[in-house]
């Protein structure tokens, strides 16, 4: 399995979004589902969700706690979790992305989190 930081040869002229859909988001698919496990396990246990993003932002890579302090800011400064991730550039994947957007709108958060963590795993 190849963990390769830039995209092959005949894509690294295309613009980064494309790469991005062609590719796939940034962060792996293990530290993603163990990430998600752990948001979904922190909500059902009332954690405040910045409390949450604080703490996973100890974990990973320095570009995974960049964004996850990102993400914990805008909700902070009264911005949803869904807009937070979706100004993450492209860090998540866009089914997780839209999965929260869905959490939030039927208050169902908790379980999303914990759903994906499954199908992430």
């Amino acid at each position: 399995m190849s963990t390769r930081s830039s995209p092959p040869p005949q894509f690294r002229n295309d613009p980064p979004e494309l790469t991005r859909r062609r590719f796939g988001s940034r962060i792996g698919l293990r530290p993603l589902g163990r990430f998600c496990h752990n948001v979904g396990t922190g909500l059902h246990a009332g954690i405040d969700v910045r409390r949450i993003f604080e703490n996973e932002a100890v974990r990973g890579s320095m570009k995974h706690r960049s964004k996850l302090i990102e993400i914990r800011d805008q909700v902070a400064q009264g911005g949803s979790l869904s807009e937070a991730f979706a100004a993450s550039g492209g860090y998540f994947p866009p089914m997780l992305c839209e999965m929260i957007v869905v959490g939030e709108r039927t208050g169902r958060l908790e379980q999303i989190f914990l759903r994906m963590g499954e199908y992430y795993d």
